[in-house]
């Protein structure tokens, strides 16, 4: 049984009110690709322990000890800390129960402007884990929360083996200075950020919901293995080409994009060409993208039967779309394979390509 591909994403410390738009961005690359993510960061750490310490507040005792210890956050200079004696006056407990109101409102849209509601769904799915950088206390501020857990952590993420670390560019600078990878860790940091990069250019990718990435994951979930296969072909590559390119490296963008254009976009191409060309082909990729089970008793993807020629392509349409009669169509279904470098690509990009028409189907 092969092991779970871990993904680790790491964005670093927010400047103010957390926004949590690279998290969001990072995970959903991580949630399509991978099989688990992992989320190192400190804005969503300290968004999640206050969302859990203000449910626990039941008291007013509890809201004024919580108010005062964001105190300097709120604005409230000194004014928590001087009504904690006049709490059992009735204008005191109801300036109380009015900033805790303010705070609650002001948490909760923070809670959804910043992502973090996003970010909730992959986590109720058991797809995300939100690590915890406060501890077992709610810090004095958002400084004490992050600085050394997360860089702990960050560090512990690259260099275990066990999970791809998908990092900010802001860590991934500070990581390259302080850190010298060894091979097998280097090669898995490219290997993700390479896939990052490719599935980010999906069609409107960047406007998914972490709901519908889920959702197309989990349609997709039988191709994924051989388009992880093709891209890490692709990232050894770069590494051929750059031995010591990693993926915070300035010139790794540059390397990816000449991946897209070199590796990715002509399969692309050839692939989109057969399925125009071949209306059961056309076909069986529709109802495989809603329902994956239907391709699943077939020996070879569906890309892979269509380049392979017409017979094979007539009994996989036949078994996949209930056995109906496809030989008075079987000269639609031709079209040239071309060199067999293509056929493989053709092959392994099913994903990518299957992937790219959900999201654009919304």
């Amino acid at each position: 049984m092969t092991a779970p591909f871990h993904v680790t994403v790491a964005c670093g410390p927010p400047e103010g009110v957390p926004d949590l738009a690279a998290e969001v961005a990072l995970v959903r690359a991580g949630l399509l690709y991978g099989d688990r993510v992992a989320l190192v960061s400190p804005g969503a750490s300290l968004l999640r322990r206050l969302l859990a310490d203000a449910a626990l507040a039941s008291t007013p005792r509890q809201r004024l000890d919580l108010l005062a210890s964001l105190a300097d956050d709120l604005g409230l200079g000194a004014a928590p800390l001087a009504m904690r004696e006049r709490l059992g006056e009735p204008d005191v407990a109801a300036t109380v129960r009015h900033l805790w109101r303010a705070f609650r409102g002001r948490l909760d849209r923070a809670a959804q402007s910043s992502g973090l509601d996003e970010l909730a769904v992959a986590e109720r799915a058991g797809a995300l884990e939100i690590v915890d950088l406060a501890g077992a206390e709610l810090p004095a501020d958002l400084a004490a929360c992050t600085s050394d857990h997360y860089a702990a952590r960050v560090t512990d993420a690259v260099a275990s083996g066990v999970t791809y670390p998908l990092l900010d560019g802001a860590t991934g600078e500070a990581l390259r200075q302080r850190l010298d990878l060894s091979p097998g860790r280097a090669h898995q940091a490219r290997h993700i950020a390479l896939a990052a990069q490719l599935v980010e250019r999906l069609p409107l990718f960047d406007l998914a919901t972490v709901a519908e990435t889920l959702d197309v994951r989990a349609d997709l979930h039988a191709p994924l293995a051989r388009f992880r296969g093709a891209v890490l072909e692709f990232s050894e590559a770069i590494a051929r080409g750059a031995p010591r390119r990693d993926p915070w490296d300035a010139d790794f963008a540059r390397d990816a994009e000449q991946v897209y254009r070199r590796d990715v976009a002509p399969a692309v191409e050839d692939i989109r060409d057969a399925i125009q060309s071949t209306g059961y082909l056309r076909a069986l990729v529709s109802r495989y993208a809603d329902r994956p089970a239907l391709l699943a008793p077939l020996a070879a993807p569906a890309l892979a039967l269509a380049v392979a020629g017409p017979d094979a392509l007539t009994h996989a349409v036949g078994l996949a779309i209930g056995g109906l009669s496809v030989a008075a169509n079987a000269a639609q279904a031709r079209y040239d394979a071309g060199d067999r470098a293509r056929e493989a690509e053709a092959h392994r990009l099913f994903f990518y390509v299957a992937a790219g028409d959900r999201f654009a189907r919304g």
